[in-house]
């Protein structure tokens, strides 16, 4: 019976830790749309936080702009935790996400034919048919606040993105930077 009581306080105290996990790993989550950005800059660099594009119908939702570290491990967990509705990342990284079955094809926005030697930013889908997954971002973007960024960005939708539509149509304001414009 000794045993019994001394395992209960060790499986109190697991279930306790295993309960505190999962609500920290909750947290971070934020409602609303989503622009996370992976890339390796200087500890000071500042995002602007949150914008309105204009053109862009969110039912008045801010975009919430958020600035990671360039590590696949923190993008993994992202994705893992369906966090994102567009993740911009550097392009060396694109190779470890670049899967037809979780993320948006992207040829509704760009002609396929204009990115015929960029082999990296296309896949494979499940029927053999080849789409584009990633386009590339210029860091001269307003959203980027003159960030000194060195290295190249890529954007990608995950499938898992609640706004589809409205992603589709940032990627455009993205790829057309003229058309792109904070309010």
């Amino acid at each position: 019976m000794s045993s019994v009581r001394k395992k209960q306080p060790i499986f109190l105290c697991l279930l306790t830790a295993f309960l505190l996990l999962m609500l920290t790993a909750c947290q971070g989550k934020e409602e609303g749309f989503q622009i996370l950005v992976y890339a390796d800059l200087p500890q000071e660099s500042v995002l602007l936080g949150k914008n309105v594009l204009e053109d862009v119908d969110l039912d008045e939702e801010e975009i919430n702009i958020q600035l990671y570290p360039g590590m696949l491990e923190r993008l993994m967990v992202d994705i893992v935790g369906h966090t994102g509705d567009i993740l911009i990342i550097e392009k060396e990284m694109l190779p470890a996400i670049l899967d037809p079955v979780g993320l948006e094809p992207l040829d509704t926005v760009v002609d396929l034919k204009s990115f015929m030697d960029s082999s990296e930013l296309k896949a494979q889908d499940e029927n053999g048919d080849e789409h584009i997954y990633a386009l590339p971002v210029s860091a001269d973007l307003p959203i980027f606040n003159d960030l000194p960024i060195q290295s190249e960005l890529v954007a990608v939708i995950p499938k898992y993105s609640s706004h589809r539509e409205e992603a589709l149509k940032i990627i455009e304001q993205f790829m057309d930077e003229r058309k792109l414009v904070l309010r």
